[in-house]
């Protein structure tokens, strides 16, 4: 599959994606075909990098589907593959395109914050740690702007994977060191989730 990817003309880039994305939705396929499935979408935009950029909402929509999956490897297959096509497209904190970019990634991602199922909201808060981990050249302003969003999560009684979600604290700390009132904010609702834990620790017989 991958000769394929690498030889293809642009007539053929829909019938490929579409393949890829049948793969990765059907829940008849084995775990490994959907991992596989997953790993080409970003073989793809490596591959056909330009090309891929217009195909890009809908090639992270389908990956962020599969967080859903109650296979860890899948989970992990997603994780990766936001990770590596996030350093091929997150470059460059000067370019004015950056922000729409990022929106490409997060809109996904917090969606699926959303959703009530813990697995899949701990799926989510990898990935966008991850994302964030991976930013070739991290786009500070654009990740100073989740910290607000990734705060209301985590002081949300309802948000059910608050452990994974301190994953994205600690890479956007990494990427965005330097904006203290960014990192202070950050610190101040992770030092209380830390001791609303502790507390609750305590209580147990």
């Amino acid at each position: 599959m991958k000769k394929i990817i690498q030889t293809l003309s642009p007539d053929g880039i829909t019938m490929l994606l579409n393949s890829l994305y049948d793969a990765t939705n059907n829940d008849a396929n084995k775990p490994a075909v959907k991992k596989e499935a997953i790993r080409l979408l970003y073989f793809f935009c490596a591959t056909h990098n330009e090309s891929a950029a217009s195909h890009l909402t809908k090639i992270i929509a389908h990956i962020v589907k599969r967080l859903k999956d109650s296979d860890s490897g899948v989970k992990d297959a997603c994780r990766e593959s936001i990770g590596q096509i996030s350093s091929l497209y997150l470059r460059g904190e000067g370019s004015e395109n950056i922000g729409p970019v990022v929106s490409l990634f997060v809109k996904p991602l917090f969606e699926a914050l959303n959703h009530q199922n813990k697995g899949v909201q701990a799926g989510s808060a990898m990935c966008m740690a991850k994302m964030v981990e991976m930013a070739s050249d991290p786009p500070i302003s654009a990740f100073q702007k989740l910290c607000a969003r990734i705060c209301k999560y985590l002081n949300n009684p309802n948000f059910l994977a608050k452990a994974a979600l301190l994953q994205v604290v600690s890479s956007l700390s990494q990427s965005i060191i330097n904006t203290t009132d960014a990192l202070n904010a950050l610190a101040l609702h992770s030092s209380n989730l830390i001791i609303r834990k502790n507390r609750f620790y305590h209580k147990c017989p």
